[in-house]
């Protein structure tokens, strides 16, 4: 019998011709020679199954020209310095909410204030990763200790006209009351917190403002974006057509703004001793999500519905004792369920009976593969005999099924004519003649 081995980036394959009972190491032994990769550093996987020196090809359902896949572990060298790290270094309970920032590298002394903002105040801040200006915070302000030397090459932001003023600034983004990340910008990235709306009826051609708009879907509410006003429709149906900037300098035209009676005048970037003395107030907070609203029922709490409710009887009660699933995100009353249930669970994930996995049936890698009571009694099994059967081509698998006519077809098969010859049986039955099972 004949196998493929493959590396997995799928450079490299190589057929292997041996027994169905051969062990997994012996495979390891022959890949050796043809890889030059030492056993204990191989790693073969065939759907999905790591596979273990003590067991055989058989044991894992591996037929004439199926692959595996090899995988060689990694060398780890560990020096005395990297120990002794280890062993001084204690576990940490705490979460790092810092996001990686190329300026990492330019952070000078940690100052209380630059000429245009100082610690503590409320900011926009814009997400290089989004394009889009969130609520935030500033945390710390830093020195760039190589502004001195690249000072002419720092450019303005096409919006705010305003160039690197020698500052980093760490923006903590606010949710709901919590922080969910910092990041580190300098000053064309971060300006005064927008709390200024625009009536409709001032909002002109030309204009500069920030307003709510979906890149993905531009019918639902998404972040809030630079824009520049291109089209404005006033009468009974009101529209607004706009410049969306996503970053500094990219751009997309004729954008319809949605949420025309929420457009913002962005903050005005002014050195300290010019602004009002007011920024260390929280303002109000802008609405960048909606509430989710169930396109089945539209939220209707009279209406049943297997969406927003219960899944097994669509009721929308009790929802303290509802449970979720983790995998299809259906909820279900704990009565409903089969079998049903006293008490919400104390886990930190709950999967419903049709996404479960029967636990018995998973293998982790590295360990025994489940004992099967059925190829327990089959006669390959049975060690009553010292010869090799499988080598040959009598005992392999099929490696496809005729599905041009039923299993249980009898006369004439599309394709077959008449006085077809097939070297092996299993190919007859790979034809769609004489299928044994």
């Amino acid at each position: 019998m004949y196998i493929q081995v493959r590396t997995v980036d799928t450079k490299n394959k190589i057929t292997l011709d041996l027994s169905k009972t051969a062990k997994v190491s012996e495979l390891k032994k022959l890949i050796e020679s043809h890889f030059n990769i030492q056993p204990d550093k191989q790693r073969l996987f065939f759907r999905g199954k790591q596979l273990e020196d003590e067991y055989t090809l058989f044991d894992y359902n591996i037929n004439v020209g199926d692959v595996v896949q090899i995988m060689e572990k990694a060398s780890v060298i560990v020096t005395e310095n990297q120990e002794k790290a280890d062993s001084k270094a204690g576990p940490s309970n705490e979460i790092s909410t810092a996001v990686k920032s190329p300026f990492d590298d330019f952070l000078g002394e940690a100052v209380e204030s630059s000429d245009y903002f100082k610690v503590g105040e409320y900011v926009d801040g814009r997400d290089s990763t989004y394009g889009a200006w969130f609520e935030g915070q500033i945390h710390k302000i830093y020195k760039d200790k190589n502004y001195e030397e690249n000072k002419e090459t720092f450019k303005s932001d096409e919006i705010s006209g305003w160039p690197h003023d020698g500052y980093f600034y760490e923006v903590a983004f606010i949710e709901e009351g919590d922080i969910s990340c910092t990041i580190k910008v300098r000053l064309l990235d971060v300006r005064p917190r927008a709390q200024e709306k625009i009536p409709f009826e001032d909002i002109k051609v030309g204009d500069k403002v920030l307003a709510n708009y979906n890149i993905e879907d531009p019918t639902k509410r998404g972040y809030w974006y630079d824009c520049v006003v291109s089209k404005v429709k006033s009468g009974q149906r009101k529209s607004l057509t706009a410049e969306v900037f996503i970053g500094p300098s990219t751009s997309l035209k004729d954008c319809k703004i949605l949420f025309t009676d929420e457009v913002m005048k962005f903050g005005e970037t002014k050195p300290l001793m010019d602004r009002k003395p007011n920024t260390d107030v929280e303002p109000t907070a802008r609405q960048t999500e909606i509430p989710m609203k169930c396109d089945h029922c539209n939220n209707n709490e009279r209406r049943k519905c297997r969406e927003c409710g219960c899944h097994v009887c669509g009721l929308k009660t009790d929802e303290s004792k509802q449970i979720m699933c983790d995998e299809c995100d259906y909820a279900y009353h704990i009565w409903c369920l089969t079998p049903p249930l006293e008490k919400i669970p104390d886990v930190d994930d709950w999967y419903c009976h049709e996404c479960k996995n029967d636990e018995n049936e998973i293998v982790s890698a590295g360990g025994k593969l489940k004992e099967s009571k059925k190829k327990a009694k089959m006669a390959s099994k049975q060690n009553n005999s010292t010869r090799d059967w499988g080598k040959g081509m009598a005992c392999v698998g099929r490696t496809k099924v005729c599905t041009i006519v039923p299993f249980d077809h009898f006369g004439p098969i599309p394709g077959v004519e008449v006085g077809t010859l097939w070297k092996f049986r299993i190919q007859a039955s790979e034809a769609g003649v004489h299928r044994p099972h």
